[in-house]
């Protein structure tokens, strides 16, 4: 019976994907890249995806038949530790045949799944009698079990906390277990009357809760909660759009019944825009501006990995320092003292690159390493710092080039012209030109033309994290950005109304669009088939 009733889960699905992600991605990392930063980006992505979902201990349906309570129990939980478990496991599996069990990886992954097991059942065990457990209980116990990991695992090794939560998991399970009333609570107990909230002169707040109940809030916290996570590892960046075209997706279903009330087009846009876009923006924003220790920004050192500089001292910086090379071959480095190198080039696209504050590919002296270095720390942190105190530098926290206001305005701009593009291609799929079903192949190639930008930047990440370490999306993204704030004034206002110029106009072109999509939708018949409208 259990088996029967988890069948119909959808968390097996999800865990599988993680799964099959993991085998087919991880192998194309080379062997000297540590991978114990991805996958604790996409460990902690899925334990805050399971568990904000608030999913309840059972259906009605499930309730009416003849089934203990303590099935139920476990028809739920089960999927829950296998989207945690089964994703570690070949994780684990390619970790160890690539990198060695003595990887990094291995212990990342290992803490992970016992944080998340904790995750897992503590919200199963709290009012046990009740069908589900209120949005902000589940989202009290999923943020007290993330803090209490993020302190192990900071303050604890990965056997204290194999033991401390893998302990914890295993008593709140007995004790659940034991406590487990033969059926679940699907009534209250004692009759109440319902709460009454004055409203003020002039503001109705119940007025806006059927549309929080019809936006799907667990999808939007959970992509809050993710792209935070996910901003400061640069995984976000592949996450986003398809973030935001799903809750979109189902918040268009969701909210489709305002279309009958009197909202104009513009209300109904900015309604579905804070459910779909506002809170995958918001956590990528807070994941930018807040301490992270998965911050895995930039620094002198790092950067794409070349074959010609492999057994030499380099002064490597990240990609978005690099300039491009005219003719495909780099200028020479001239030092103030007549000394000379010439860096490696790496094409991306065709498009040849070279580092600036390379040593060259010859070999250089101590002293003309030295300039280079402290060059790169000028660019990078805005003062210049020797190679023996930049360790001391980096501990004690050094200012970032990126994070000055201006950069921070622009990049503002792009993630709101990207949210906003990702939307604007869900609209497409709701074309009314294009609802027909003779223009079905229409509609897809459409879409996956607008689609295929993105795409290709995943593609090439994935290539270019093969061959050299690094991505190239973001960081040419990133080098763009500094590019213009380098011709603009320094004037935060000026800038601001800079990039609100792209902003705007990418609004306006989905509020174009919004005005000729379908606000209902395609309808289903009760047989299942869909009506003229598909």
């Amino acid at each position: 019976m259990i088996f029967l009733l988890m069948r119909g889960d959808r968390l097996w699905q999800v865990a599988a994907g993680c799964a099959v992600l993991n085998l087919a991605l991880l192998p194309l990392y080379p062997a000297s890249f540590d991978p114990g930063a991805i996958l604790l980006g996409e460990a902690f992505g899925i334990a805050t995806a399971m568990a904000s979902l608030a999913r309840p201990r059972a259906t009605l349906f499930e309730t009416a038949l003849p089934i203990p309570a303590r099935q139920l129990f476990l028809a739920k939980l089960f999927p829950l530790l296998t989207l945690v478990w089964l994703p570690a496991a070949s994780a684990l599996a390619v970790i160890v045949v690539r990198w060695g069990p003595s990887s990094s990886g291995v212990p990342d992954v290992l803490r992970f799944a016992a944080i998340a097991t904790l995750g897992a059942v503590l919200p199963m065990s709290v009012r046990m009698a009740e069908l589900s457990l209120p949005m902000w209980l589940s989202i009290a116990l999923c943020a007290g079990v993330a803090g209490a990991g993020w302190a192990a695992w900071e303050l604890l090794p990965a056997a204290a906390i194999l033991l401390l939560f893998g302990a914890a998991s295993a008593a709140v399970f007995l004790k659940t277990w034991s406590a487990m009333p033969p059926s679940l609570q699907v009534a209250p107990v004692r009759a109440a009357c319902p709460a009454v909230f004055p409203a003020l002169p002039g503001v109705l707040p119940l007025a806006w809760r059927p549309i929080l109940r019809s936006a799907k809030l667990r999808f939007t916290i959970s992509s809050f909660v993710v792209m935070a996570l996910f901003e400061p590892s640069g995984v976000w960046f592949y996450y986003f759009p398809i973030l935001v075209i799903q809750i979109h997706t189902k918040s268009r279903k969701g909210l489709r019944w305002l279309s009958t009330l009197a909202f104009s087009y513009r209300s109904l846009l900015l309604i579905t825009l804070s459910v779909a876009m506002a809170p995958a923006v918001a956590g990528v924003v807070l994941g930018a501006s807040s301490s992270n220790p998965l911050n895995f920004q930039g620094y002198v050192g790092s950067g794409p990995k070349i074959a010609a500089m492999a057994n030499q001292p380099e002064v490597n910086m990240p990609l978005e320092f690099w300039q491009r090379a005219p003719g495909g071959e780099a200028p020479l480095v001239r030092a103030p003292w007549g000394e000379t190198a010439r860096p490696a080039t790496l094409s991306i696209l065709g498009v040849a690159f070279y580092n600036p504050y390379s040593a060259g590919v010859d070999h250089a002296s101590h002293r003309f390493f030295e300039w280079q270095w402290e060059r790169a720390t000028l660019a990078l942190h805005g003062r210049r710092i020797s190679l023996a105190q930049y360790r001391d530098a980096r501990k004690a926290g050094l200012p970032h080039v990126t994070g000055e206001i201006r950069f921070r305005i622009l990049s503002l701009s792009a993630l709101l012209v990207y949210g906003l593009f990702a939307v604007f291609v869900g609209e497409i799929a709701r074309w009314h030109r294009l609802r027909r079903p003779a223009e079905r192949a229409n509609r897809i190639l459409l879409c996956g033309l607008l689609g295929l930008p993105v795409v290709v930047m995943m593609a090439a990440d994935a290539f270019y994290l093969y061959r050299y370490a690094t991505p190239v999306a973001l960081p040419l993204i990133k080098a763009a950005l500094l590019h213009t704030v380098q011709f603009l004034p320094n004037s935060v206002p000026l800038v601001a109304a800079v990039a609100a110029v792209p902003v705007v106009a990418m609004y306006w072109l989905l509020e174009r669009q919004f005005r000729q999509s379908e606000l209902l939708g395609p309808f289903t018949r009760p047989g299942g088939a869909c009506s003229s409208n598909c």
